[in-house]
């Protein structure tokens, strides 16, 4: 079984990524596909006057929000996800 990470930050880019893996899984249905979106981090000063719940909160809708409009396409529909929601550094995780 073949896995595949397909990161998404919601612009139109990314729905090139989704069709791709899309075309993949329509020929290898075995294939496992993983959805990862990494927010940005708060910097020390803004984290100082916030709460973790409030940050994580708000990290996990601006998340939500970036991977809405390309999981809610037709083509995507086909193909079982687990999505990934993450904090920090892009490439790093």
């Amino acid at each position: 079984m073949k896995e595949v990470l397909v990161p998404l930050d919601g612009s139109s880019s990314s729905q090139y990524g989704v069709n791709h893996v899309v075309s993949g899984f329509k020929k290898n249905p075995q294939l496992e596909v993983h959805v990862l979106n990494v927010q940005a981090p708060f910097s020390k000063h803004v984290s100082r006057h916030t709460s973790k719940r409030t940050r994580s909160e708000f990290h996990f809708e601006k998340s939500g929000k970036a991977l809405a409009a390309t999981l809610q396409t037709p083509n995507s529909a086909i193909v079982s996800h687990p999505v990934h929601n993450e904090v920090g550094d892009k490439a790093a995780r």
